[in-house]
């Protein structure tokens, strides 16, 4: 038998009231309860797609780097021939993905292949045992 939880009459009320505030609202009055609910959430730190609708400008787009296109990246010129070489061979066998956010604020391309965010993100020989 499924137990069911007993609903208090006053919010079943509560929420009937609420909902009839809404039922005949003319356009006019639709356009200003979106525009508080965008600042209701722009002051409660929440993210919304109305934050695009309100003028600013859209945040970058993600992409996402794999085998396939990684040696597309810049950064990743800086790297010699053996280094590029030895990522692709290991994402054959360990598949990896990482993306523009990571490669350009986490990555310090001064202290590749050292640096912290590089060893987590990219693949490399060391990862491998000497027989694969």
């Amino acid at each position: 038998m499924v137990e069911q939880w007993p609903l208090e009459p006053q919010d079943i009320a509560g929420d009937i009231g609420e909902l009839k505030n809404y039922i005949d609202l003319k356009p006019h009055e639709l356009s200003k309860i979106r525009k508080m609910h965008r600042l209701q959430e722009r002051d409660a730190g929440c993210p919304s797609p109305s934050r695009i609708d309100d003028g600013s400008e859209a945040p970058p787009r993600c992409r996402a780097y794999t085998v396939s296109n990684f040696r597309e990246l810049p950064q990743v010129q800086r790297l010699s021939d053996e280094q590029r070489f030895a990522i692709e061979v290991v994402a054959q066998v360990l598949p990896f993905k990482t993306n523009n956010y990571v490669v350009e604020q986490l990555i310090d391309w001064d202290h590749v292949p050292s640096d912290p965010m590089f060893m987590l993100n990219f693949p490399r020989r060391e990862m491998l045992l000497p027989h694969h």
